[in-house]
């Protein structure tokens, strides 16, 4: 997997928490909590289709490193075979 589909979720001096991809400075986007942060992650990853995911603690080191696969492609009915 590339590293543009990478991410990194971890805690900013305000109390806030960002999401951003490994190889950017600036966040995607802030959140007020850590599970909102993981989710709008996932999120991102999964519609990129697919990458890693690194959750870093308030003490600067990893708690979380885990793959997100990409999100599944549904077929319209019109589509199926049958």
């Amino acid at each position: 997997m590339t590293t543009e589909h990478n991410r990194i979720v971890y805690p900013r001096p305000d109390g806030t928490w960002a999401n951003r991809p490994y190889d950017a400075e600036i966040p995607t986007t802030i959140h007020d909590t850590q599970n909102h942060a993981v989710a709008a992650a996932k999120s991102l990853i999964k519609n990129q289709g697919g990458g890693n995911l690194t959750v870093l603690g308030h003490d600067g080191r990893v708690i979380l490193k885990t793959s997100i696969p990409p999100q599944e492609t549904i077929r319209p009915a019109s589509d199926a075979v049958g």
